[in-house]
């Protein structure tokens, strides 16, 4: 890729972005409970492949040996969010005890989901209550509505969050509307650094009550390529229920759109993102043919080609699966990069061992290596960066 020549702090890895924007997966005892190559994982990795291939009814290839070191497996689990949908057999451990120590993770792990997202969809009802009664527009996405949608039940994986969409012009008076009804902006997310650039605040309950709100008026953070109009995506909206009360939650082809996004974010960020993947397989199987094709479309309107290609490419490296209409253009995203690191990306992208694109080939290639396109987001990226440290020296960001 030729040199752009836009200012912006470079790295060893490419763009430069924002601490507070890159949650890497790198937490502190990562590297000190995981192993160092991804040889030492083969084993977790692929039980972990099967157990999956296994809820989604899905051709897998089997387990070669059982596996005796529970913990990495169960890390790998927690920090992809898929505890709820794997399905091990007992033939896939060496000892009774492995056995039962995996069990009893996935019940806690289950017992846990199940109180997080009870509090969450608790306060979806109370937050969109306040929006409509001072007659603010808005839509949902992701959380355990999006699970009921894609898996039939509301705790496939543990969702903490209530993501609220609403018009650039409305997010002011949402976010007073939702402070009237009790929420406060949450202290590291309280600075003009968060709302303009990220686009997002995130919002808690007086009194510490359960369920963040996530209230955003744009859907990918600086650095990745974002919809060229959300509003389209808000006009899209279809609904859905809960607990006979009808919400606004986006149509099922936007709601695949924003599985990509979230996959494509997770690898700028270097996050583990399978239960993004299987979210995205999940939306793509409820559709046809037909309606593939009328997805790249829609997504080539929206200048997310790149990232939903992306998304197809780590379908078939975790899942081993093509879908029809889709899978030609992939191979054209990180063409450099192998399906088997593609899949160390998805599930453990903290392992030292992967030769990671620097994070500008990254957006060069979900920008579909257009060079006007790419432009624009990287400068709105350095941008971002420069917003970020002059709040930060005053204490803000």
């Amino acid at each position: 890729m030729q040199e752009t020549g836009v200012a912006m702090r470079e790295t060893s890895e490419g763009l430069a972005m924002p601490a507070t924007c890159v949650r890497a997966a790198a937490a502190p005892d990562f590297r000190q409970r995981l192993p160092a190559t991804e040889g030492e994982l083969a084993g977790e990795i692929a039980l972990v492949r099967a157990a999956l291939a296994r809820f989604l009814k899905l051709q897998h290839d089997g387990i070669a040996e059982p596996i005796s070191q529970e913990r990495e497996l169960l890390t790998l689990v927690r920090l992809n969010k898929i505890g709820n949908v794997l399905r091990f057999e007992r033939d896939d451990f060496v000892s009774n005890d492995a056995w039962s120590r995996t069990g009893g993770f996935l019940d806690a792990y289950r017992r846990k989901t199940n109180a997080i997202n009870s509090a969450t969809l608790s306060a979806t009802l109370h937050a969109a209550a306040g929006l409509r009664e001072e007659k603010v527009d808005f839509v949902l996405f992701k959380g355990p509505l999006q699970q009921k949608e894609l898996y039939g039940n509301y705790y496939a994986k543990p969702s903490g969050d209530v993501d609220i969409l609403v018009h650039p012009g409305d997010f002011a008076s949402a976010r007073a509307c939702l402070m009237r009804h009790g929420y406060g902006v949450e202290r590291r997310a309280n600075s003009l650094w968060w709302s303009h650039f990220l686009g997002e605040q995130h919002m808690v309950r007086d009194g510490g009550a359960a369920g963040v709100i996530d209230l955003h008026h744009r859907l990918q953070q600086p650095g990745m390529p974002r919809p060229r109009d959300s509003a389209l995506f808000m006009a899209r909206a279809a609904t859905i229920d809960l607990a006979g009360t009808a919400l606004p939650f986006l149509d099922p082809a936007d709601t695949v759109l924003l599985s990509s996004i979230s996959i494509a974010k997770a690898f700028f960020n270097r996050e583990p993102c399978a239960s993004h993947v299987c979210d995205l397989h999940a939306g793509l199987r409820r559709m046809d043919t037909d309606g593939r094709q009328a997805l790249v479309a829609r997504a080539r309107d929206e200048g997310l080609h790149g990232t939903l290609m992306l998304g197809v490419r780590t379908c078939w490296s975790l899942l081993g699966v093509w879908h029809d209409g889709l899978s030609g253009q992939s191979g054209e995203v990180l063409p450099a990069t192998g399906d088997d690191e593609l899949r160390l990306m998805i599930l453990a992208p903290w392992l030292n061992a992967i030769d990671w694109p620097k994070r500008r080939d990254i957006l060069w290639n979900l920008c579909d290596r257009r060079y006007r396109r790419f432009m624009v987001e990287a400068a709105w990226a350095a941008s971002s960066e420069v917003g970020r440290r002059l709040w930060a020296e005053r204490g803000n960001a």
